[in-house]
């Protein structure tokens, strides 16, 4: 169960870091192009006409904002990538803790209590190390 979640959140994952690095090319010269578009909209030194209100103002409220949502947005993207990879690395630890455990058991059934027996070259560094920390905690 724990691998499938685990291959399941790492395509999303994926697919997730595939989005952000489109996005973050697409949308990177955002704010460049904000910076221009204002600074063009200013430079135009428009005139009022009296009862309307200048098409700069129009423009601007068009504009403005925008380079900022998509700001916000590659923020939001990489805070998803975080959180994935956060529960990709917990359900990893759980899954090597109990593989650990598995193994440390199938040590101890196969080779005995560590007081049983005395010390065997078969045994591996792995389930030595297993089996003597099991036996201190209980």
């Amino acid at each position: 169960m724990l691998e499938r979640w685990l291959n399941g959140l790492t395509e999303d994952l994926m697919k997730v870091n595939r989005l952000a690095g489109l996005l973050q090319f697409e949308l990177s010269a955002a704010m460049p192009y904000d910076k221009i578009v204002h600074a063009s909209i200013h430079s135009i030194h428009e005139e009022r006409l009296t009862p309307y209100r200048p098409l700069s103002d129009y423009l601007v409220t068009g504009v403005t904002g925008v380079a900022e949502g998509y700001q916000q947005l590659l923020r939001r993207i990489e805070t998803l990538k975080s959180g994935f990879e956060g529960i990709i690395a917990i359900i990893r630890t759980a899954s090597t803790c109990w593989l650990k455990d598995r193994i440390s058991r199938y040590c101890r059934a196969w080779i005995g209590p560590p007081k049983a027996r005395p010390s065997s070259n078969i045994r591996s560094k792995a389930c030595r190390s297993s089996s003597s920390r099991t036996t201190s905690a209980a």
